[in-house]
């Protein structure tokens, strides 16, 4: 039987990118689905993550722009994991643990069988 385009990308998100042999390593996830007062869901799954350190630029309201500009450093972490390993799907604004860090989950998106998360640090 012949798989459509859709449905072989599908079923090639897992069995290549997110391959053990090619860019994925297992790491655990931690996910607060229900809210922070809620014993979160651990997985233990095969992720692709990225790493992206943004500067965030802080004016201070009473200076010129080319003067005295202060940079704050706000480390981003995207991670692709298969839809089928991550059920349901992350919400926004959610806490998540990916290692030892504790995230916020700040965009969520979905395409070809994969889960693209982005998050943001949390200073605990």
């Amino acid at each position: 039987m012949r798989r459509s385009l859709k449905a072989q990308i599908h079923a090639d998100a897992k069995r290549v990118f997110l391959s053990m042999e090619g860019f994925a390593v297992t790491e655990t996830i931690r996910y607060w689905n229900r809210g922070s007062e809620h014993p979160p869901v651990e997985l233990h799954i095969p992720v692709v993550v990225n790493e992206d350190e943004n500067a965030v630029r802080d004016m201070n309201k009473n200076q010129q722009k080319n003067d005295h500009e202060r940079s704050l450093y706000q480390m981003d972490k995207e991670i692709f994991v298969a839809l089928e390993d991550f059920q349901p799907p992350p919400k926004r604004n959610r806490r998540i643990q990916i290692g030892n860090h504790v995230y916020m989950v700040y965009n969520v998106s979905i395409a070809g069988g994969i889960i693209q998360i982005t998050a943001r640090e949390l200073d605990e």
